[in-house]
């Protein structure tokens, strides 16, 4: 059970990382397009 419940957090803690990567590049374009505006 112990193992289910890790694999599960594996699971989460890696669509955190896949989200927290788009909204890096998001981010990137978000500044590229306000340094652009400026």
């Amino acid at each position: 059970m112990a193992k289910n419940k890790i694999e599960r957090i594996d699971q989460e803690i890696e669509k955190t990382r896949e989200k927290i990567a788009e909204y890096q590049e998001k981010l990137k374009t978000l500044e590229a397009q306000k340094t652009e505006a400026e």
